[in-house]
């Protein structure tokens, strides 16, 4: 009686450090959509190009107005432009970058976050180098 139960012990204290070599599943998202993963070609150049990161269409009220003198989201943003120094303090700075999916800020750069948009600014300048709407 011994032996059986000492073989059984002994094959899953073995098997245990397998388990951390595991993969994990996909993801449990469902957006809707199909997989990707038979598209043909010309579809997927098509969907690189992008501009939501893959994600769908963000979801506004169609009844959404900014505040008043807030910036009116897609439109008042222009690359090269300099940022009102009224969104460069740091209630608008983005600290959780990667939460949001975003990529990390070059050295110097800094994302802000107003209005539903997101804006990549250059700290010392203020110039807006990227723009991210309705993400």
């Amino acid at each position: 009686m011994k032996k059986p139960l000492t073989v059984i012990c002994a094959a899953l204290i073995l098997s245990v450090p397998l388990v951390g070599l595991a993969q994990p599943g996909p993801p449990d998202r469902y957006d809707g959509s199909r997989s990707h993963q038979g598209n043909p070609p010309h579809a997927q150049s098509h969907q690189q190009g992008r501009h939501d990161n893959g994600h769908g269409p963000a979801y506004r009220d169609p009844n959404f107005r900014p505040q008043h003198g807030m910036p009116i989201p897609h439109k008042q943003w222009h690359r090269g432009h300099a940022v009102d120094p009224h969104y460069r303090g740091d209630r608008y700075w983005v600290t959780d970058w990667k939460a949001r999916h975003l990529y990390a800020p070059p050295r110097d750069h800094r994302w802000l976050y107003v209005n539903g948009d997101y804006v990549l600014v250059a700290i010392a300048s203020g110039v807006i180098v990227n723009i991210l709407t309705g993400y």
